[in-house]
């Protein structure tokens, strides 16, 4: 019978089958050296296991810093337009607001800005309590400005740890293949 390369594996009468892999190749011959069987990845090909992420401190990370749970969480690109607009809409209610918008002297407003995280914390530190040159429809417009972004912040750390928690465990990692015996010869007219 002639032997052709194309049919290996394939059920033939007069043929013993011969096991195939997934790339058409015996796994269990050897390389032309005789170093490792062909068809076998070598233990290069395994990747280091990847950490899944914790629910808690994605939620931290985006309640601090606005965005950084979701990049936390793999949602980079996510993170960032959150971070980008919810950071930026606040800054620009502090600017609104020449420094009166975050002040203790709404502690009703202050307890929903720190919402924002970090920025709450900055735009506090700059404030000035009196605000002597801001009109009142300018102060309202700025304390608005900041406790919209401060709440959807809030949700926005939620989602990051829903995110976070949804994240599959990662699998497993293949053991190294195990080489196979050399199959002996068969005898010819048995």
């Amino acid at each position: 019978m002639v032997h052709e390369p194309h049919l290996v594996g394939l059920a033939v009468p007069d043929a013993e089958a011969v096991p195939v892999d997934g790339h058409g190749r015996d796994p269990t011959a050897r390389a032309p050296t005789g170093s490792k069987p062909l068809g076998k990845p070598d233990a290069a090909t395994y990747s280091a296991p990847v950490r899944r992420p914790v629910p808690l401190l994605a939620w931290l990370l985006g309640w601090l810093l606005p965005g950084a749970g979701h990049a936390y969480a793999g949602r980079r690109a996510q993170g960032l337009v959150l971070g980008l607009t919810l950071t930026g809409c606040f800054a620009a209610g502090a600017v609104l607001g020449r420094g009166a918008a975050v002040t203790p002297e709404h502690p009703e407003y202050l307890v929903l800005q720190c919402g924002a995280g970090l920025p709450a914390g900055a735009a506090w530190l700059l404030s000035d309590v009196g605000g002597a040159d801001v009109s009142m429809e300018a102060r309202e417009t700025a304390v608005l400005y900041t406790l919209v972004p401060a709440l959807l912040n809030l949700v926005a750390a939620l989602e990051a740890a829903a995110l976070a928690a949804a994240v599959p465990a990662p699998a497993a990692a293949a053991p190294p293949p195990v080489e196979a015996a050399p199959a002996e010869p068969r005898e010819e007219g048995a």
